[in-house]
């Protein structure tokens, strides 16, 4: 894995540009600390910087910026392409290329660039990636992101200059690039704890959005940005979903255990020592255990453990990992040693992120470090296969009650739908008891038995999903969260159910702008590449073609996982509760960490970061500090922005 920096000038380039570049990389050296190098080309007013973390072929041969064959094409790339050894058999049965001077995956990558072109060459390749490529013939610098986003890529444009980078921060560097706050963006991270693609904490910064290529072309007196989609996630489930699996729940858990074989296979290749996060969850166990039944060796397997954390799952961890024979690593922490790391983590986000779990991350990251420079996690599982407890729901029969219930509200929900849609759901149906249970507003609109959601309903339930029961208008004077394409997108396809819908949002906004922006950045301040199979695009597309009753069975959630897992590790040792990677969040905020929640959420601070309404957020926090829980984690985002706020 590595960092990526660089940028591109109209007209040409001074030497200084080298040096800040330079710069930019030692701003991201963690992403990659085995090697810096920059190449330039100052007339055509172009610097490309790579710092590399070393996988496959850990030689000189391996080094970027990496001109092409036909030194028409230089590279600065991050990530990996799993299956380039399958690439490079094509290109050698094609007489493309004979002579190679090393065996790195870059090499392979760049050869297939520069003869299939950008788009015919992403499309065949299975990985992980961000990467800058530049054409000296045509003068256009490419840039181009995964299909689910795992790796970042960050660019701007001011005044005839193109900057790009993996992070944040190392665009920071360059005197010449003037940046102002977002507000539109922060109130996007109160609302769910992250910024999505394409906003950035800054206005003149944007994030590349997973799936695209981005072409930099002059355009007479001015750069023309130029955007191509090679991958689009809900594209390819409305071919898939045309398309569903026909096979029953049996067939459909072989495909799957096929389909992630290969991937787990594909994502142990390496050179460097190789491991696992296991949690002792579904997720993390099917892919230890499946990379595993590959090794003739014991799998290095690591797991966190928290001395006072009712959410601690490393017993069970242990328990699955001697079961399978992995040499197992864990380490407890208690909540002083966690709580040390809060005020770092705007250094390893490079802007607000508000994941508690960002912590726990960080640390597994440290640990796992210490005895291998590759590992394997279990991401995705939740969204591609519906794991959520509140997916459960979706093929019970539900009482009737609840679907007039719903049919009763829907009206008065599509009314205003963004502005206040959880306030709305409070006021109609808070109060409502059904056999001593809370009706809510998620558990109706998920109901199968009630109509397909509409796109006003997905936003509701996407705004409520991510907690605006607070006033985001009140808090945030001036910021604007407009519906988004994507949830229109979503909500006009009347051929999808419910499930369909809403594991599509999980998957292109928490699982794409949160769980992967948390694994990378926490991986990556450690220089560890984690990598996710599950996130395979053969995998993704499978997920997508399932049927319901795939994913939900017999009132569980993850049926199909389940089923697979059961193959490799007894029931027992794994079926219970889904828990998250917590903290106990509440308890940190007022007794711990108080102290410096009250010095950033005080009114003078407040005032100088000049986002946050004070009186507002006075209250929300009074609000808090009372023993309301309910906002605890609108307070930790705000917390966090102001972290970042108070350095920027």
């Amino acid at each position: 894995m590595c960092g990526i920096s660089g940028t591109l000038g109209l007209g040409g380039l001074q030497s200084e540009a080298i040096q800040l570049t330079d710069k930019s990389l030692g701003k991201i050296l963690h992403r990659g600390p085995d090697t810096q190098k920059v190449w330039s080309d100052l007339e055509a007013g172009t610097v490309l910087g790579h710092c590399r973390l070393s996988i496959f072929d850990r030689t000189d041969a391996g080094t970027q910026p990496m001109h092409s064959p036909s030194g028409r094409f230089v590279l600065v790339y991050n990530g990996e392409i799993y299956n380039f050894p399958d690439i490079k058999a094509k290109l050698e049965e094609a007489g493309l290329v004979s002579n190679w001077t090393g065996h790195s995956d870059t090499e392979v990558f760049l050869c297939a660039l520069d003869h299939y072109g950008i788009k015919n060459t992403l499309q065949m390749c299975h990985g992980m990636f961000s990467f800058a490529l530049w054409d000296r013939k045509e003068k256009v610098l490419s840039l181009a992101r995964d299909r689910m986003g795992e790796k970042p890529l960050y660019y701007a444009l001011q005044n005839n200059r193109f900057y790009f980078s993996s992070e944040l921060n190392a665009l920071k560097v360059w005197p010449t690039l003037s940046l102002s706050v977002d507000k539109d963006a922060i109130a996007e991270c109160v609302r769910g704890g992250y910024i999505p693609a394409p906003l950035s904490l800054y206005k003149e910064v944007q994030k590349l959005e997973a799936g695209q290529i981005l072409h930099v072309e002059p355009a007479g007196d001015h750069f023309a940005l130029r955007k191509e989609a090679y991958w689009d996630s809900i594209d390819e489930a409305i071919v898939a979903r045309n398309n569903r699996f026909q096979g029953d729940l049996i067939e459909a858990r072989d495909e799957l255990e096929r389909l992630l074989s290969r991937a787990v296979n594909r994502q142990m290749a390496s050179d460097v020592p190789l491991g696992a996060f296991l949690s002792g969850g579904i997720d993390s166990s099917l892919v230890v255990a499946l990379m595993q039944a590959q090794s003739t060796q014991p799998i290095e397997t690591f797991t966190l453990g928290f001395e006072t954390s009712e959410e601690n799952e490393a017993p069970f961890a242990k328990q699955v990992a001697e079961y399978l024979g992995t040499s197992h690593n864990e380490q407890y922490i208690d909540g002083k040693q966690a709580l040390d790391l809060v005020a770092n983590m705007p250094d390893v986000y490079s802007e607000p992120f508000a994941d508690p779990s960002q912590i726990p991350t960080y640390l597994i990251s440290n640990i796992s470090k210490q005895k291998v420079t590759v590992s394997l996690s279990g991401d995705g599982g939740d969204e591609l296969f519906a794991g959520y407890g509140r997916y459960e729901n979706f093929l019970q029969t539900r009482p009737a009650t609840l679907q007039q219930a719903f049919s009763r509200y829907q009206k008065r929900l599509i009314v205003s739908t963004i502005k206040k849609p959880s306030l709305l759901a409070q006021k109609a149906l808070g109060s409502r008891q059904h056999k001593g249970m809370p009706i809510e507003l998620k558990e109706m609109a998920l109901n199968s038995k009630c109509s397909r959601l509409s796109e006003n309903e997905v936003a509701a339930l996407y705004y409520k999903s991510f907690n605006t029961a607070w006033d985001l208008s009140a808090l945030i004077p001036g910021a604007q969260l407009p519906p988004t394409q994507i949830i229109k997108r979503i909500g006009s396809r009347h051929d999808w159910s419910d499930l369909d819908k809403i594991t599509m949002v999980d998957t292109l906004y928490y699982l794409g702008e949160n769980i992967l922006t948390k694994v990378d950045r926490a991986s990556m301040a450690h220089s560890l590449e984690s990598r996710v199979p599950m996130l395979d695009h053969s995998i993704v597309r499978f997920a997508f073609s399932l049927n319901d009753e795939h994913k939900v069975a017999n009132g569980q959630s993850k049926a199909i996982l389940k089923e697979v897992l059961g193959k490799y590790i007894p029931r027992k040792l794994w079926e219970r509760p889904k828990k998250g990677f917590g903290i106990p969040l509440h308890k940190w905020l007022t007794t711990t960490l108080r102290p410096l929640v009250d010095d950033l959420l005080s009114p003078e601070a407040l005032k100088t970061s000049d986002v946050f309404d004070p009186v507002t957020t006075s209250a929300l926090w009074q609000d808090v500090l009372s023993g309301n829980k309910k906002h605890c984690d609108m307070v930790w985002r705000i917390f966090q922005v102001q972290l970042v706020l108070k350095q920027t």
